[in-house]
């Protein structure tokens, strides 16, 4: 990775502008099969057996790799039916999406239609202007490493949440992608770069609809203040910074074709790479943040990995690639809830899956 000197200050939210960006210039998941080793099957389902513990009403994960893949899950698809969690369960990736909309600018870096050091400005004269914000300073490369300056679509009234104001927010953070777009939208650009190259037949963009489509399981949130969770599967959010629904499967066939240069080319991968600290942004020890997605170091492993995550209403994507993309650890947890140990130990179980793939100790 290639230092740099600036840091991350505060989040952005302005992906969707990268999405109207875009517009401006532009196989199914194995069920219970396992061809990794038996101590690589068992591990896993043990970690994830423990983000359970943690509360969770269900998970699923996916260990994929050139010798084959393992899944494990735990808990169940409803509180109430008490069925398992669905092998090949579609979820929201949340802000994992982030990566697909930076992969998509980079190609199109690539094909020399538009370049990092492009201001805002350049593309959308006039759309980012007021309230301390300058369109004719914020450059593309700014928008993906989230080193703009923008404020987070969260920023006002982040601590309060509730599932009106979850509604209302939501909202606001597409609405900058449907008013911006022109030519080809930003969905369409994703659909025929990444989704059709890629065979993702289990992976859509919904838009505004609230569609889930099955197999899936029931996603919860536990608001602040309440003991039981609500049933929040039926919510709709997210353009370039959050709307796709896929599967741990291909999402993980996704990073690994990243990483292994499948879907850009060297110059546009290296820059993808060069990063900056970003513990404002992610609070994991030692991370930086690159063009859409983040590193962090992994004990056992001298290259670390590759990762961003994921948080929509009910649900949290967890995930993290080798960086030759020779192995990738995906995960969904259906159940969303501040505090606690979920997160610590979804984090735990990716670097132990990758960890593993390295040849260290587990």
């Amino acid at each position: 990775m290639k230092a740099n000197t600036s840091t991350i200050s505060r989040r952005t939210g302005l992906t969707a502008t990268a999405a109207a960006l875009l517009a401006g210039v532009s196989g199914a998941p194995g069920a219970t099969a396992s061809q990794r080793t038996p101590h690589a099957a068992s591990s896993l389902q043990k970690d994830v057996d423990a983000i359970r513990a943690a509360g969770v009403s269900g998970i699923l994960a996916e260990v994929q790799g050139a010798h084959g893949r393992t899944s494990a899950r735990a808990g169940v698809a409803d509180l109430a039916a008490k069925g398992p969690v669905p092998w090949g369960a579609y979820y929201r990736i949340g802000s994992d999406t982030k990566t697909v909309t930076a992969t998509v600018v980079l190609q199109l870096v690539g094909e020399g239609r538009l370049k990092l050091t492009d201001t805002v400005d350049r593309w959308l004269p006039g759309a980012v202007r007021g309230h301390g914000n300058d369109g004719r300073r914020i450059t593309v490369t700014n928008l993906l490493r989230q080193t703009s300056g923008l404020n987070d679509y969260f920023a006002a009234g982040a601590g309060d949440l509730t599932p009106a104001s979850y509604r209302r927010h939501r909202f606001r953070s597409q609405t900058p992608a449907e008013q911006l777009t022109a030519g080809h939208p930003w969905a369409q650009e994703v659909h025929e770069r990444i989704i059709e190259p890629l065979g993702l037949r289990h992976t859509l963009i919904p838009g505004t609809s609230s569609y889930v489509p099955g197999p899936t399981a029931t996603a919860y949130t536990y608001f602040p203040g309440d003991s039981r969770p609500a049933d929040t599967t039926l919510n709709s959010g997210g353009g370039a910074d959050g709307g796709i629904i896929t599967t741990p499967h291909d999402h993980g066939v996704f990073l690994r074709a990243l990483m292994s240069g499948r879907l850009v080319r060297p110059a546009q991968l290296a820059a993808m790479k060069q990063t900056v600290p970003a513990a404002d942004l992610i609070p994991v020890p030692g991370v930086r943040y690159g063009l859409g997605i983040a590193w962090r170091p992994v004990a056992g492993r001298d290259d670390g990995i590759w990762f961003h995550g994921g948080t929509s209403l009910g649900c949290v994507s967890e995930c993290g690639v080798t960086p030759d993309g020779s192995m990738a650890v995906t995960s969904a947890a259906f159940t969303l809830r501040l505090g606690g140990p979920q997160a610590a130990r979804t984090l735990r179980m990716v670097d132990s899956a990758l960890r593993a793939g390295s040849g260290g100790s587990r």
